[in-house]
């Protein structure tokens, strides 16, 4: 282990990008009048199994789909959620400055479907932000699971101690701080580089 080597190890959803189900449960109550809480909790629900590659896209938003009495084509809803995958371009600005500085890594570690991950990359070209990647749907284990954060503390080539972790989701942020990661819940760009500056990641000239 090299122990001066910082890394960022950090959410995507939520953070890099926005929150596709939040976004996705706005546009089925606008689109078909779907209740709102009820879309989101079914989305979220379902997407344990996604998100952990046990089920594929069809499958997952057939059951969605179900669950919600909604009588629209599978494909259509697949449109909705890619379209729901919108970069945070302060965030993506902020972690292409770390990167070009050489003062860290930056993992991604990330509840996310192959689908998704697929077509941020084919889109958006999401995987340059990153030095490595930690996936759910690769390794068969969700955040907040224990071995999905050792697993990237081992990708980040340094210890747990040199390591900052990025997430807006408290639940995820309480594991990593278990794991002696010091942690951040993610609101905002701006936040997030007081964050940076204030563990040495970023200068303040």
């Amino acid at each position: 282990m090299r122990r001066n080597l910082k890394c960022i190890i950090t959410d995507i959803g939520g953070v890099c990008i926005s929150n596709a189900y939040a976004t996705m449960s706005e546009t089925l109550k606008r689109r078909f009048g779907t209740d709102q809480s009820l879309a989101f909790g079914i989305l979220i629900g379902e997407a344990v199994a996604f998100d952990s590659g046990h089920v594929t896209v069809d499958e997952f938003s057939i059951r969605v789909l179900s669950r919600l009495g909604l009588k629209i084509d599978v494909g259509e809803f697949i449109s909705i959620m890619d379209s729901s995958e919108v970069p945070n371009r302060d965030v993506w600005n902020l972690l292409q400055r770390v990167r070009a500085t050489g003062s860290a890594r930056i993992i991604a570690l990330s509840n996310m479907p192959e689908h998704t991950w697929n077509m941020l990359n084919r889109t958006y070209g999401l995987g340059t932000l990153f030095d490595g990647a930690v996936l759910s749907y690769a390794v068969g284990v969700v955040k907040p699971e224990r071995r999905i954060f050792e697993m990237a503390i081992e990708a980040s080539g340094t210890s747990a101690g040199n390591c900052l972790f990025v997430d807006d989701a408290p639940e995820n942020v309480a594991a990593a701080e278990k794991q002696c990661i010091v942690s951040h819940l993610f609101r905002d760009a701006d936040c997030l580089a007081e964050f940076l500056k204030d563990n040495g990641v970023m200068s303040r000239g």
